[in-house]
């Protein structure tokens, strides 16, 4: 069986600029690739710690308009330390919240925010239990 070894999603957005900024400045991200290199820009890749995802501008696949909102999942070690560094930003629209399971049970914290074109944004830290 072939191995997956990784996941890199590739997000639609309006405005490049402003969404490496946003993921830059607001959220920590760093930028690793960009392509042209020498503009105008269509595609970039952005990471933070082990993960990494790639944003590319609407043109580029010839859409108009608006993106469709997504979902962007990230695991965090501490989503409430995340959450007290983005609640000034007034960017929170959920959390931190614990979640549960249908039997009750805690699963974990979460905290979600909205990035200039809509996508959520979600940061989510499982609860380990021992057993």
């Amino acid at each position: 069986m072939v191995r997956f070894n990784r996941y890199e999603p590739r997000i639609p957005v309006a405005d490049l600029r402003r969404t490496i900024d946003f993921y830059t400045q607001t959220l920590g991200f760093c930028e690793t690739a960009r392509w042209p290199v020498d503009a105008p820009e269509y595609f970039t890749i952005l990471y933070r710690d082990q993960v990494s995802v790639g944003f590319t501008a609407l043109s580029v696949h010839g859409a108009a308009g608006v993106p469709t909102p997504c979902e962007l999942h990230f695991e965090v070690d501490d989503v409430r330390g995340l959450h007290e560094a983005l609640k000034d930003k007034s960017i929170v629209i959920r959390g931190p919240e614990l979640e549960r399971d249908e039997d009750g049970q805690e699963v974990g914290w979460r905290v979600d925010v909205r990035d200039p074109d809509g996508h959520f944004v979600i940061f989510f830290e499982p609860t380990h239990r021992e057993k």
